[in-house]
């Protein structure tokens, strides 16, 4: 299994500003104002924040039913790239060992092509 050293970034609350908060601190990428690594509430507000809304649906047959949305925007992470100009590359495949591969090339590789400050 593949090991990336002096990798300590493991907190995280939520699954999508978690995970690009411990990639950017792993990186080293820092916020232009404190010079300290973004923290997870930094990008949850650059993603547009807490928002409530909800929508109620009632068709003669069904059953009543109500959605809440706890985001302000549908795609929170493509907002948080956009807002902070980071260039989003997909990788797939379903072949595991070159998963594993894309994942390392990402990790290791050089942050200055991924990401440009604003």
């Amino acid at each position: 299994m593949p090991v990336l050293h002096d990798y300590d970034q493991f907190q995280g609350l939520h699954w999508e500003t978690g995970s690009l908060r411990n990639f950017l601190a792993y990186q080293g990428i820092t916020t232009p104002h404190t010079n300290q690594p973004y923290s997870e509430a930094m990008l949850f507000g650059i993603s547009g924040g807490i928002a409530m809304g909800y929508f109620t649906f009632a068709y003669q047959g069904y059953d009543p039913m109500v959605r809440i949305l706890t985001r302000n925007t549908f795609e929170p992470l493509e907002t948080i790239y956009e807002r902070l100009d980071i260039q989003s590359n997909v990788r797939q495949t379903a072949n595991p060992d070159k998963g594993v591969s894309n994942l390392l090339d990402v990790l290791e590789g050089d942050h200055q092509r991924l990401y440009s400050p604003v």
